[in-house]
């Protein structure tokens, strides 16, 4: 059985992190402009000669000057445990808004690999133009992200990764505007579970979710359509389906059983519990981890992306099923062990690196 990281931060990820943010400063002379905002906002800087010989890369949104979130907090640990691994590179990029540098500035340190190069961009969900900007400009340097910008959008939207899981995961139905809504319900049935395509607002409550009344649904959607980040323009009515628990948060919402494993390639690199806090349902029996897997490799297959991070959720009725797929370098830690997890990734992506690189890792 693959053990579970039972907390996530300690002080010795904060002592490594003190450490590290001492390392070599970077040498005069490029993109000044870039280095001098850098560094006036506490970024650490990058060893280009270091970057020259990389065998794994880790472009990182990892930086000091963020507000310190759930979000933030994974970033910086994957970032920290990348650099624990022997071969791997971590280059920190500015998070994508108004003012930030652009990518190519950004990445002005990372020279063209002798050898294609795995990564993976760690951080904050980007939009698709952001993602499919950082993957041309990694590409130029033979630096290949282990999802493409398809792969990307196919696990990271419930819209599009549905069609493909649909005998896996709850029914769905999408909408693009609250027009839609009365036939979507017609289908799924009430109660129903309401989220935009890429997240949902479960964190302010049971009520900004879960719908008992149309007139609730109409209402969670209308807020869902204000947040775009969440939406991308498409709301997903859901069939509400009990998963097995024992608590709930403060704000309602039940603490379903539920397992988040990372996948590359159809192997289950690592799991962990959702919840952060202890359960006493937080361990997988030898045959459930059995039978949980086979459903995280048919569920990597039948969505065809290399690194794929899948919530699984057991049911009441005791099946265990897909609640929702998502794009792994963009996913929290939950309860996974990370320095497990990112070990095994590093040793097959560079022994099997996704499709369409030009040619074997050296």
């Amino acid at each position: 059985m693959i053990a579970q990281w039972p907390r996530r931060e300690h002080a010795l990820m904060v002592a490594l992190r003190s450490w590290l943010n001492a390392r070599t400063p970077t040498p005069p002379g490029r993109v000044l402009s870039w280095n001098v905002a850098r560094a006036a906002r506490g970024w650490s800087l990058p060893n280009p000669h270091a970057m020259e010989h990389a065998m794994f890369i880790c472009l990182s949104e990892q930086s000091s000057r963020q507000r310190p979130s759930a979000s933030q907090i994974d970033t910086d640990e994957i970032s920290d445990v990348l650099r624990l691994i022997g071969g791997c590179r971590v280059l920190e990029v500015p998070v994508d808004g108004p003012g930030a540098p652009s990518i190519e500035d950004a990445l002005a340190y990372l020279s063209v690999q002798d050898s294609p190069t795995p990564a993976i961009y760690n951080g904050f969900i980007p939009s698709q133009e952001r993602y499919e900007a950082v993957w041309e400009a990694c590409a130029r340097r033979n630096v290949w992200l282990l999802n493409t910008p398809a792969e990307f959008a196919r696990c990271l939207s419930l819209e599009q990764a549905y069609p493909l899981l649909c005998s896996m995961t709850p029914r769905t139905v999408p909408i693009t505007s609250l027009d839609g809504l009365d036939a979507a319900l017609d289908e799924v049935g009430l109660p129903a579970f309401l989220k935009g395509s890429v997240k949902s607002l479960k964190k302010r409550g049971i009520r900004s979710c879960k719908a008992q009344t149309r007139e609730e649904a109409r209402r969670i959607a209308a807020e869902l359509f204000e947040h775009t980040y969440f939406t991308r323009g498409t709301v997903l009515v859901r069939q509400w389906v009990e998963l097995r628990h024992n608590r709930k948060t403060p704000r309602g919402l039940p603490m379903g059983r539920e397992f988040r494993l990372f996948v590359y390639r159809g192997e289950v690199l690592g799991y962990g519990y959702y919840w952060e806090t202890g359960d006493p349902m937080d361990t997988l029996t030898p045959n459930e981890e059995v039978e949980v897997f086979a459903l995280a490799r048919r569920a990597a297959a039948a969505l065809d992306v290399p690194y794929l991070v899948l919530d699984v959720g057991h049911t009441k009725a005791g099946e265990f099923i897909i609640v929702e797929p998502g794009d792994a370098q963009f996913a929290g830690l939950s309860r996974v062990d990370p320095l497990a997890v990112f070990t095994r990734l590093v040793a097959r992506a560079r022994a099997e690196p996704p499709a369409g690189v030009p040619s074997p890792v050296g």
